[in-house]
């Protein structure tokens, strides 16, 4: 009932409206970007933007959408963070038991593999998203490759270009 009332011909337009109709049409945000933080060449984008992401999301999504002819609203730039398996066992319902002869033994504790594990690893990652539509799977490729590229070099302009500062206004 909510979706019929906000995609209805009374509703004015604008991007709630937007939006709704481009769920009920199926018409989703497509992953435009994806890059390992660790992946970014120098050391002080790494660190800006696994400390201090907030700061610069807007300034990053605005150069996106104006570079790729966007609307800076509907480019949704998002930092997350993948913590290590062995982190990620411990919020489990309990510990797995496993027979070590007749005896009972806690899982993380049997296996060499397991344990080798570092639980402070944890990967972080940038992805970028858009209201983009692929011609075909050849244009998705190289527009995605293009892409790439200039979301990278975006990123870095802005983060270079706000220093400590960041400008994190609305658009």
């Amino acid at each position: 009932m909510l979706v019929t009332t906000i995609c209805s011909d009374q509703t004015p337009e604008g991007y709630c409206k937007d939006i709704f109709q481009r769920l009920a049409a199926r018409k989703l945000f497509k992953r435009i970007f994806t890059k390992r933080i660790g992946d970014f060449k120098r050391p002080v984008i790494r660190q800006r933007i696994s400390e201090e992401f907030n700061k610069y999301r807007k300034d990053i999504e605005k150069a996106i959408g104006l570079n790729i002819s966007i609307e800076p609203c509907l480019v949704i730039a998002n930092k997350f963070t993948i913590q290590s398996v062995r982190e990620q066992s411990r919020n489990s319902e309990g510990s797995i038991l496993v027979l070590q002869g007749n005896t009972p033994n806690i899982f993380e504790e049997e296996s060499l593999l397991f344990r080798s594990i570092n639980e402070a690893e944890k990967d972080e990652f940038l992805e970028v998203y858009a209201p983009i539509v692929f011609k075909d799977d050849k244009d998705k490729k190289i527009r995605l490759r293009e892409y790439s590229e200039q979301i990278e070099v975006l990123i870095e302009n802005v983060i270079n270009d706000s220093g400590e500062e960041g400008n994190n206004e609305s658009i």
